[in-house]
Formats: C-alpha cells, structure tokens, sequence
C-alpha cells in the first residue's frame, strides 16, 4: 500500500492551490487525486473568472475573513507569478430610491467586514467610469477585479510540480475509510493509499 502525508482529493482551482500552499511549507508527501485526464477540467475551467472583494458576506463569517484575504493574496500570486488579471472595479447601480437603499445596506455590511476599497458615488461619478450605464447612484469596489482561469490552474500547478507534489489523473476516490494512522484512500483502479491527512476539494 502507497503512503502519504497529505492527500488531496480534486485538481479544480481550489485542490490546485491547497497543494500549492502546503507544499511551499512541506518537500514532497503530497498528492492530488483526480478523475478527469488533467486539472481544471469541470467548474473552475467554467466560471466567471471574477476576482470578489466580499462585499455581500456577513461581517465577521468566515467566508467574509477568506474572501477578502484571498483578494489580497490572488492579486499577489497573480503578480508573482505573471498571471493575467485585472484590478477594474465594479459597479454595483441602483437606477431608483429602493435600490439605492439597498446597495447602502450592502455597503454597510461591507464596511463593516472591513473590505477595502468601497466608495458610495453620484450617476455622474458612475458614469464617468462607465459612460454606457444609466443609474440615479452606485456602490464602487476598487478591489473586485478578473482573472485568467486557466493560466491561473497553470500556475498552481508548475509551482506544486517544483515543488515535487504528485498528480495521479484518472484516479477518481470511490471509498474513505479510517485507520489508526490516517485513511485509507481507494481509487477506482482498485489502488489503496494510506494517507494521514486528507482535503476533499
């Protein structure tokens, strides 16, 4: 039976980055189980590629805490790494009295969670960002920005494979089961691998 300290179930965006994290920390011991023929290749290779500020989160959640250190930090690797991106905004309108009581009640919750670069501006301020909208009013987030998916995934995954992560493709998990030093991991090749940590991505 193969062993493993970490195993890591999923080659999505998510997997790719949890593998890249541990092992800047951890040489090897680390592998990524996924059942397609290469990464990225289900939801993260088909969303929207937009990088969130978190400004609808509630205040204090830990999707709040995560969403707006990971703008921090995706900017950053972005950077790093050479990864195309754009810091570009966003405008969040409202075009009547109802919705410019809402998107005030969002930039308060955002306010309150601490994201950063949140402004509340004028149609005419809106509109000198983007001339085409037609809005009495808008919230304005600096850091809500957009990402190359794929060049991302690419990314992870150069970083993690210098850093001696192993990738088993084709390799879809269909069983966990507890051991005293871990969990057994099996794949549908029949392939047992006992691991003392797992991450289901």
């Amino acid at each position: 039976m193969e062993r493993a300290k970490f195993s890591i179930i999923g080659a999505g965006v998510v997997g790719l980055s949890v593998a890249e994290q541990i092992s800047s920390s951890l040489k090897g011991d680390v592998v990524v189980f996924e059942k397609q023929s290469s990464f990225g290749q289900e939801t993260s290779s088909r969303n929207s590629e937009v990088i969130h500020a978190g400004l609808y989160y509630p205040p204090d959640s830990l999707k709040s805490r995560l969403c707006i250190a990971g703008n921090r930090m995706l900017y950053e690797f972005c950077k790093q790494k050479t990864v195309p991106h754009k810091k570009c905004g966003k405008l969040v309108v409202a075009v009547n009295s109802d919705e410019e009581t809402r998107i005030k009640e969002i930039f308060e919750n955002a306010s309150k969670a601490g994201v950063a670069g949140i402004s509340l501006i004028s149609g005419d301020e809106a509109r000198s960002i983007e001339p085409g909208v037609f809005c009495t009013s808008a919230l304005l987030s600096e850091n809500t920005g957009i990402v190359d998916s794929h060049a991302l995934m690419d990314a992870l995954f150069d970083s993690s494979l210098g850093r001696d992560v192993m990738f088993v493709f084709g390799s879809e998990i269909i069983s966990i089961q507890q051991h005293p030093k871990g969990y057994i991991l099996k794949n549908s090749n029949g392939e047992e691998v006992l691991s003392r940590y797992v991450i289901n991505c």
